[in-house]
């Protein structure tokens, strides 16, 4: 059954109803984010138009099938004069959350929502900022270069660099270069995530990690066009054929160049599982579908800040 059910959010709507099913609330109820929201119900056989007079609504946000119910989608025609917005149950999911829902979704949602074309103008002006930021960054990674060197030598034996192998925009294979944060032989058993305590991550490997500068060398990878400052972070082939057989639309995430740092990284602690990767992804879709200047900006601070407190993933 249906309810109406009132929100008062901090974020973009001050007062809003809702109509929606058990699926989509369960969903929304996981969410750290609407935790403090209150949840008054509304019986379903009310009349919407009192409902709306009587407690200021200003947003009708609907389940993704509300379209099935033509009571419904009659009631809604009848409050257009009261100038109250309508919107679907995953944007304002992504309005609170900065993530899009991936079990609310489906095959439509990508072709409304990520057509690749609509972002031409914002994607050629970030390949210029990218090379631009890249040649500003390097700078100051050349002349702290040389001391993170010495300081992997002295803790551990192994080479300073290592190179992955990543899967970038449309599968294509990309090599990226990293500071060495593990023991030389880490993957003698072999490939597996990297957990956050793993005891393989040596003590100046575990401080490099922390504040991010085990990612510098890819700068390289920017300059070269094979990365972007910000965007999806790639992840190694081995991975991906594990994540695309478990999690829907995993694939999605490769319709853009991966970046240096993203939207999931700011937003997600350290992930090593099939079910981390699950979040990640649903960020990662938020990216994709929002991405422009200002998010890129935003995820670019929130990146420094991290770096600062030393509180990388």
């Amino acid at each position: 059954s249906h309810t109406y059910q009132n929100y008062y959010t901090g974020n973009k709507f001050s007062t809003s109803t809702q109509i929606q099913d058990d699926e989509a609330l369960a969903e929304l109820a996981k969410e750290e984010h609407a935790g403090n929201l209150p949840y008054p119900f509304f019986s379903s056989d009310e009349d919407l138009e009192r409902v709306i007079k009587t407690h200021a609504i200003d947003t009708i946000v609907v389940s993704k099938n509300i379209k099935e119910n033509k009571t419904l989608v009659r009631m809604f025609f009848d409050i257009i004069p009261y100038g109250v917005t309508i919107i679907d149950f995953p944007e304002f999911y992504e309005n609170i959350t900065g993530k899009i829902p991936v079990s609310l979704i489906g095959e439509v949602w990508f072709l409304e929502h990520l057509v690749e074309g609509q972002k031409t103008l914002f994607e050629s002006a970030k390949q210029v900022t990218d090379l631009f930021l890249a040649i500003l960054l390097a700078l100051p990674t050349i002349a702290i270069l040389p001391f993170l060197a010495v300081a992997i030598r002295l803790d551990s034996k192994g080479p300073i660099f290592y190179r992955q192998q990543r899967v970038s925009r449309r599968k294509k294979i990309i090599e990226i270069i990293k500071l060495r944060t593990m023991v030389a032989d880490a993957e003698k058993d072999g490939v597996r995530w990297a957990d956050e305590n793993d005891m393989r991550v040596t003590r100046v490997g575990r401080f490099l990690r922390k504040t991010r500068l085990d990612e510098l060398p890819q700068l390289w990878s920017v300059l070269k066009g094979d990365l972007s400052l910000v965007g999806p972070r790639p992840e190694r082939p081995e991975f991906v054929e594990i994540l695309r057989t478990e999690i829907p639309f995993y694939d999605m995430r490769l319709l853009v160049k991966p970046g240096l740092t993203g939207w999931a990284q700011v937003n997600f602690p350290y992930g090593a599982s099939v079910e981390d990767s699950m979040e990640k992804l649903q960020y990662d879709l938020f990216y994709i579908k929002n991405r422009s200047v200002i998010l890129d900006i935003s995820t670019m601070l929130k990146t420094l800040l991290i770096i600062i407190s030393r509180g990388g993933r």
